[in-house]
Parts: C-alpha cells; structure tokens; sequence
C-alpha cells in the first residue's frame, strides 16, 4: 500500500496534525515531526535562556574601568582606556558570543584600531584567550580566574559588584603569565529585555504552562532584576553548560519541559529537554530538536509555535 501510492502516507497523518505544522510554518516555525506537536499539548514547564532569547542579545558596553599596572611589564600595555578597549576586542573578535560583539562593535564605533591575535581558544562558560604580540590576553567572567594566582582581584571584585547592582554584567580583561593572572581592565556591559517578553510569559500561563524559569550564566543580581521584571517562577545564574543540562532534568519532576535558547552554550540543555526551541542561530545546532525557530527570530516567534499548546490530536 506504502509501496504503491505515497500518499497513503500523508493520510495516515491525522489531519489536524498537519494543520496546525502548516499553521506553524505561517508563523515562522519549523515543527521536525507530528509527534513533537502532540508533545507540545502537554508542556508545564518552560525555561529560558537569557541572552538573546528573554533580552535581545545585543548588549552595548557601557562603562570601560582600567586597572593600573606598570607599564615596563607588559608589552601590549599603555595603560589607556581605550588601549584596554582595544586589547579586548582583539580577543573577542574571535568570538561569536554577544557579549564578544558589544566589546568589538563599542570599538569599532570609537574607531578604535582591532590588532590581530593567535592561539585563539574558547573556555565554555567562562571565557576566551589568545596571544597578542608576545602576551597571552583573557577576556572572561570572574570564575574563568578560579585556577589562576590573580592579581587586584579585591579591587576587581569591587567593581563587579557595582556593576552588578547595576544591573550590568562585567567581563574581565587580564594579561597572563604562566598561571599568573594581572588583571588590566573590567568592561561593564549591558543587555535590554526583549518588549514582547513579558506579555509572552502571561500567554504561555493562559495555555496552560505552569511553571516558568530562566538559565543564564549570567550573574545572580543581574539575573534576579529580570526574572522579577518578568514575573517568572524561578531563576538560576552563573550556570555553566552542564548546569543547565541538570536543572532542566530536575524540573522535568513538574512534567513536560521545553527548553528555548539562543546561544553558543545551550546546545546541552537544548537536547536535553523533551522539547527544544532553538531562536535565531541557534537554529543551525545538530540537534533532534522539536521545534525550531527560523532565523532571526524573536521570543514573541517562539509563543507562535507554543501557542498550538491548544492542539489536541482528533
């Protein structure tokens, strides 16, 4: 019958099943099979991550804190604001991160000159590094300095806790030395919530979502401000990948999970959950996800998709 005439294929497929991946497909959601729609019918939870899924994920830099050292020690060193600047972005120019693309892009608008790095290595979760000239440069959070001997750390904790009441998050710039860490600089950066975010969070209740919460590798305070601005449920900061793979398995204790990211780190997690929504690039990921948001997507795209959480198979 299969062999003989295809379509008995498509009739085999319910009918409202079909509908409601076209209807999908008219709201700029990909639906990787019928059998991830029905399993939307039964979600109760939804987490989220942060950058670029609940904020727009293009942060600006806005404050650029230079720590003096002697200038004799280093040799990529002046001492300059936007010395620090540019050392920063050299690094980051490797990297695909938002918070890499703020530092680049507040350079380039300052025009600022980017030199040229090697060795260019990512720490997921905490960080990047590479050798400029005949230093080897950091641009991380602070936990990337965890197995370093770090210098002007109190003075660097302090700035970091201003920023964070801010509500800002601050990437640390530091030279390294063996397994010597001199801290140089710290780059106070800062994100906008998404407008639609906070009306999408009260629709996903009315269809029936239960529980609501935010993975971000952000800050605590930083994170805290916008889970309140939202209303969500619950929050967990300065997570790394694999953290976000366990939370997202502990809640699936309040049912059906649904996971939503847009970022270089949350591929685990993504996969991990029994639906993934991946938003904006995070569409190209080699994932057995269920649905998949097109490019450049927003939130308001993903509560299209979910908003068939009213499907029912007939």
């Amino acid at each position: 019958m299969v062999v003989a005439s295809p379509c008995a294929l498509i009739i085999s497929t319910p009918a409202s099943i079909l509908s409601a991946i076209g209807n999908g497909a008219k709201r700029g959601i990909l639906y990787k099979g019928g059998a991830y729609l029905e399993q939307t019918a039964d979600i109760k939870v939804v987490a989220f991550d942060k950058t670029g899924t609940l904020t727009f994920g293009k942060p600006e830099v806005t404050d650029v804190k230079v720590i003096p050292l002697p200038v004799s020690e280093f040799v990529i060193w002046s001492g300059e604001e936007n010395e620090l600047l540019s050392i920063a972005a050299a690094v980051e120019s490797k990297s695909e991160h938002p918070l890499a693309q703020a530092i680049v892009n507040s350079a380039r608008s300052r025009n600022i000159q980017i030199p040229e790095v090697k060795n260019f290595q990512s720490v997921t979760g905490k960080g990047v590094i590479a050798d400029l000239k005949d230093n080897s440069v950091c641009v991380g959070s602070l936990n990337f300095f965890d197995d370093y001997d770090t210098h002007h750390l109190d003075s660097a904790y302090k700035i970091v806790e201003q920023h964070q009441n801010e509500g800002k998050t601050s990437v640390l710039v530091a030279v390294i030395n063996g397994r010597k860490a001199f801290i140089i600089g710290i780059i106070a950066i800062a994100d906008v919530i998404r407008p639609d975010a906070a009306d999408v969070i009260k629709e996903l209740r009315l269809v029936g979502v239960q529980r609501i919460i935010m993975l971000t590798g952000d800050n605590k305070r930083v994170a805290k401000a916008i889970a309140t601005n939202l209303g969500l449920d619950d929050f967990y900061a300065e997570l790394m990948p694999e953290d976000k793979v366990k939370i997202v398995k502990e809640n699936k204790k309040f049912g059906v999970i649904a996971m939503v990211g847009d970022g270089v780190n949350d591929a685990p997690a993504l996969s991990t959950a029994d639906i993934g929504i991946a938003m904006g690039g995070g569409i190209q990921l080699p994932l057995p996800l269920g649905v998949v948001g097109h490019e450049g997507s927003t939130v308001l795209v993903c509560l299209n998709g979910l908003r068939l959480l009213n499907f029912k198979r007939k």
